[in-house]
């Protein structure tokens, strides 16, 4: 049986994301170069398909 729930890859652990959140800031834009702002790609685009269907 399904529960129809999309599992996503996990996202890299990296002290990246404290640095960032301590200026305030998502990681994308306080290294947009960082290997770790490829890992969410897949969720952002689902959330952008989801948004698009409303």
């Amino acid at each position: 049986m399904s529960l129809g729930i999309k599992l996503y890859p996990k996202i890299r652990s990296s002290n990246e994301f404290k640095n960032a959140s301590a200026y305030g800031l998502p990681l994308h834009k306080y290294r947009p170069k960082h290997p770790a702002c490829k890992d969410f790609k897949l969720i952002v685009d689902d959330v952008i398909a989801l948004i698009k269907e409303k």
